[in-house]
């Protein structure tokens, strides 16, 4: 789809966070080929009402260069971005970044002060906004791959990290390149949801997690039932979103980085699976709209080193194709 303004170059290890009126923030990620990469901090606004980017001009304390980091809408027009790695083995530092676009004229970047012990480096992890608190998930911290999940809450200052301990002794395996989204909506409302991603040993998953928390505060891990449907492939480097109560698997790669996989959708009501048309990337980012999915960048799988800009709006629209 033509795209209007000024729009980034292609890339791949981005994200894009839909902060409210038709807008999505693009920031970081690598541009150029997986031989020979650049990682940028740049951070572009499209509006999808009428396809056209610009470039976001915020004052402030402007996170670094990153890809592989995870960023999360916490408010209309204020999001935040966490972690990352920013080339040649190295990390991007444990500050939470908030960008306010309130007033696009005067956009503001800050470094969030938070108390005590964070979730440390890391990238390819997860981080989701579930009122009131941001939760992160699993990534590597350089070392290894990692299963832990923090939690900040927005509303309590001074802001802090913490630390959850789950009940019970099931859960997902340490693992980088999943996804997680919230589920708003039917049996599974309230939950993280997670799927797929890769272990410390290289090998592509394709179990499916809830997260949740019980009234008395306390919280657990849920395998999500599989009742019919072909199993979804095994992946990495995809990404989700939930359209009502289903869940869509988007793109992502397998052990073998040449064959394209197919849209995974999951019934959290009938715990069905079935496939659908494929976006064909991995390393993309997608977002969900008024009943449109929309994916951006990444990589296809006939040219595995060189990234794209898929624009937005060959959204599927997903009554109409994904979830007819």
């Amino acid at each position: 789809e033509p795209q209007n303004g000024d729009a980034p170059s292609p890339r791949f290890g981005h994200t894009t966070t839909f902060v409210g009126d038709s807008r999505v923030v693009l920031f970081g990620g690598a541009t150029g080929d997986t031989g020979r990469y650049t990682i940028t901090a740049d951070a572009f606004m499209l509006n999808v009402s009428n396809n056209t980017w610009s470039r976001v001009q915020a004052e402030g304390t402007m996170p670094f260069a990153r890809a592989a980091h995870a960023a999360a809408c916490v408010d209309h027009s204020q999001m935040v971005i966490y972690g990352g790695a920013t080339g040649g083995g190295s990390l991007s530092s444990d500050e939470l970044y908030l960008l306010d676009i309130r007033n696009e004229e005067r956009s503001q970047w800050m470094s969030v002060p938070v108390m005590g012990t964070t979730p440390g480096r890391r990238y390819g992890h997860t981080m989701i906004f579930n009122k009131p608190l941001l939760i992160v998930f699993g990534g590597n911290n350089g070392q290894q791959a990692e299963c832990d999940i923090w939690i900040l809450d927005v509303e309590r200052s001074p802001f802090q990290w913490q630390e959850v301990q789950v009940m019970g002794k099931r859960g997902p395996l340490p693992r980088v390149y999943h996804s997680a989204e919230v589920c708003r909506e039917g049996p599974a409302a309230g939950m993280m949801v997670v799927f797929g991603g890769r272990t410390a040993e290289n090998k592509s998953l394709k179990d499916t997690w809830g997260l949740r928390q019980h009234r008395d505060g306390r919280w657990d891990w849920v395998e999500a039932p599989a009742k019919r449907g072909p199993p979804p492939e095994p992946r990495f480097q995809h990404s989700c979103i939930f359209v009502d109560s289903k869940l869509l698997i988007i793109g992502g790669r397998g052990p073998e980085v040449s064959k394209p996989l197919p849209t995974a959708v999951y019934d959290t009501e009938t715990c069905e699976w079935h496939n659908v048309c494929s976006v064909q990337r991995f390393r993309h980012s997608s977002w969900g709209m008024g009943g449109l999915l929309f994916s951006y960048g990444g990589f296809d799988h006939k040219n595995p080193s060189l990234s794209i800009d898929l624009s937005t709006g060959n959204g599927y629209r997903a009554g109409h194709c994904c979830l007819s």
